[in-house]
């Protein structure tokens, strides 16, 4: 939570992994939705009906701005838990529950059991939640819960503030030339004494009066500063920089400052490794949007109608990813299912065969 709200590399490459996901060919038409086809690659349709429903649901549920924040919550903490707030026999709406709060309840077998909200852990009474009324988004699961894509750079970032600390501190010391007294000839240990005493008293209640010679002072001069070289904590903060940019899985010439040559090299493995890493979280929302979109359709038709129409079968379609701005602007937009992975080859053009097994 530190990290997203005062790193800003942190909360750069949140922001491009967000829009990354959602990225559309003219942001309106290759919107994420509900697909049509119930199998896209026999040409199967969806029950007219389930496809009604489910489309007007999650038009009602998901708008765009629900949408970025259970995706920025899910990679930034690991976790997203949107509780389904029902009203008559469909779901009206999804409230975001903070994900240092929530607790996954599971039997020995790992079957769930519900959820517990808890503001501290030593809390004897939690509030209670059934299986069905919240949906939990992971990013990289483990066990229980996700894992935040910036969990192995902790020590990273503590050594990230303490640099950027000190760097504040050198230049604020160096910007300032201290000011020398030379005490006269013969000036007695305890004139000088005083003489520090006075100042530091003047210093303490911000009173600067103009420098004049004093008793025991024969002369007053600014030092120097010369050329002082801060190249070292400079370069040990990149370097802290650096690796929390790398554990973003971001392409590392989005970020100001870093070198953007060879970018394209290695037959287009950067944006390769970038489309995989989009496929990869969008498989992970598809999983908690299905679940809210099956949950509604079972209070909407029941159990029997639900089973008699296929509703199981529903799929969420999502725009085309495009890592290459001449490949986009050379092929239409065709929203994909989300069993088709992220169309690397048309990222990166004709060079790479086949680019997922």
């Amino acid at each position: 939570m530190e990290m997203e709200a005062h790193c800003p590399e942190v909360d750069l490459a949140l922001s491009i992994g967000v829009r990354n996901i959602f990225s559309s060919f003219d942001g309106d038409s290759g919107r994420v939705r509900v697909s049509p086809y119930a199998n896209k690659e026999s040409g199967e349709l969806l029950d007219a009906d389930v496809y009604k429903i489910a489309s007007k649901t999650f038009d009602r549920v998901f708008d765009y701005a629900t949408l970025k924040i259970i995706a920025r919550q899910m990679i930034s903490f690991g976790d997203c838990f949107g509780f389904l707030l029902v009203k008559g026999s469909q779901i009206n709406r999804i409230v975001i529950l903070p994900p240092w709060e929530m607790f996954r309840v599971e039997d020995d077998l790992g079957v769930l059991l519900g959820f517990e909200q808890r503001r501290f852990l030593t809390e004897s009474e939690p509030r209670c939640f059934r299986p069905a009324t919240v949906a939990h988004w992971r990013h990289n699961p483990e066990n229980l819960y996700g894992r935040s894509q910036f969990f192995a750079c902790r020590q990273d970032w503590g050594e990230y503030k303490a640099i950027y600390h000190d760097l504040a501190d050198s230049r604020r010391s160096l910007a300032i030339n201290p000011i020398v007294f030379e005490p006269e000839d013969g000036a007695t240990p305890g004139q000088i004494d005083n003489f520090r005493e006075e100042r530091q008293q003047e210093l303490k209640e911000d009173f600067l009066p103009e420098i004049y010679l004093r008793p025991g002072i024969k002369k007053v001069s600014r030092l120097a500063s010369g050329s002082p070289d801060l190249s070292g904590l400079l370069n040990d903060l990149n370097s802290r920089r650096l690796a929390i940019i790398r554990a973003s899985e971001e392409p590392i010439w989005l970020f100001p400052g870093f070198e953007t040559t060879g970018a394209r090299d290695i037959s287009g493995q950067p944006a390769m490794s970038n489309a995989r890493q989009v496929n990869d979280r969008r498989q992970e929302l598809t999983e908690g949007l299905r679940q809210v979109l099956l949950t509604d359709l079972r209070l909407q038709l029941g159990l029997q109608e639900f089973a008699r129409r296929g509703a199981d079968q529903l799929r969420i379609e999502w725009p085309e990813f495009f890592v290459d701005t001449h490949a986009q602007s050379s092929r239409q937009q065709e929203d994909r299912d989300t069993t088709s992975p992220v169309n690397i080859e048309a990222a990166i053009g004709d060079e790479v065969e086949k680019c997922l097994p």
